[in-house]
């Protein structure tokens, strides 16, 4: 039986990118980067901390559904039905 990396090409595979969040308590405001040690605040040792959505990129329109695409989509599956219906009143 062989070992899953040898059956990989491990050069072709991307390194895992860690991105940091920030968190934030709610309480006292104190943020950092990463978890906050044992789920506290270490500031006030509440435990009332969220994710602070600030480190996150906006969605630009470019990264949204494609409407055209659709409907280039939409065409050409039309334009093959009507191809294919036409061969088949020839024959």
């Amino acid at each position: 039986m062989f070992s899953v990396g040898v059956a990989l090409n491990r050069e072709s595979v991307p390194p895992k990118v860690a991105v940091a969040m920030s968190y934030q308590c709610k309480d006292c405001t104190y943020s950092q980067k990463g978890r906050f040690p044992a789920g506290g605040c270490p500031a006030c040792g509440s435990f009332n901390v969220q994710r602070d959505h600030t480190d996150v990129l906006p969605r630009s329109d470019a990264d949204g559904p494609k409407t055209w695409r659709l409907w280039v989509s939409i065409a050409l599956w039309l334009a093959l039905a009507i191809l294919l219906y036409l061969k088949a009143v020839d024959a």
